[in-house]
């Protein structure tokens, strides 16, 4: 597998046993814009993959995790439907709510041309809210999730340990 990461980045697939090649995408000279780089990832941003052996390309960090994951066999869940229902929701809810509502309350709070109170308010509430929520099952239990096959611990992005076995 052929990962492509950001310039000087941290390798967050140092768990993960696959020969990788990484490859700098220099952001701040626009790098990520260029069609050989929306050829992998049309929205033109980073991570991104490419897994040599298949062909596939793989954007978005919670995609990237899910498919080598899938691919290795490695940080799965027990398969039963409760262990990927409880894997998939924490997963989609850091995909789909704390980056994004961090994401825009980091924006509006230090980069938005005219800061607008509302936007402010609204985005740090959701942030704060979300990052509550991940507060309180750490305080009930050690990893986010913690059905998964022996042995095997899934990083998250920010590379603490998101899951555990049990």
């Amino acid at each position: 597998m052929t990962p492509v990461t950001v310039p000087g980045g941290k390798n967050r697939l140092c768990r993960v046993v696959v020969p990788y090649e990484l490859k700098p995408v220099d952001t701040r000279r626009g790098e990520q814009h260029q069609p050989d780089f929306l050829a992998i990832n049309p929205n033109g941003k980073v991570p991104v993959i490419i897994d040599q052996d298949t062909g596939a390309k793989v954007f978005d960090s919670n995609a990237i995790l899910l498919y080598l994951a899938e691919r290795t066999g490695q940080f799965l869940p027990d398969s039963t439907p409760v262990a990927r229902g409880e894997l998939l929701s924490w997963l989609m809810f850091i995909a789909t709510g704390v980056g994004p509502f961090s994401g825009q309350a980091v924006h509006f709070k230090h980069f938005a041309p005219e800061p607008k109170d509302y936007a402010v308010n609204r985005y740090l509430y959701e942030a704060k809210r979300h990052y509550g929520i991940i507060d309180a099952r750490l305080s009930k239990q050690r990893y986010m999730v913690e059905r998964l096959t022996p042995s095997l611990t899934w990083p998250c992005g920010d590379g603490r340990v998101w899951c555990r076995s049990s």
